[in-house]
């Protein structure tokens, strides 16, 4: 699998035409972009589900136990 550039996730937002990226996509970096929208959606979408939200960090700033308490999935606990 190859590497990934750092924050995948600012690139996705800059290519995407919300910021300053140019908008034309990298073939080299298309699975990073495709690992970086699967990771964006998924977040959102357990966001959403649970209330929870990330700190305002970026995600590789993240503690084990901050990503812990934000996948923990409270119905497995009971």
């Amino acid at each position: 699998m190859p590497q990934c550039a750092a924050s995948p996730l600012r690139r996705l937002l800059a290519d995407s035409g919300t910021g300053t990226g140019s908008g034309v996509p990298d073939p080299a970096g298309a699975t990073c972009l495709d690992d970086a929208r699967t990771a964006l959606s998924l977040i959102t979408m357990w966001a959403l589900q649970t209330g929870r939200t990330l700190p305002a960090v970026p995600i590789e700033q993240l503690t084990a136990r901050q990503l812990e308490d934000f996948w923990a999935d409270d119905s497995m606990l009971a």
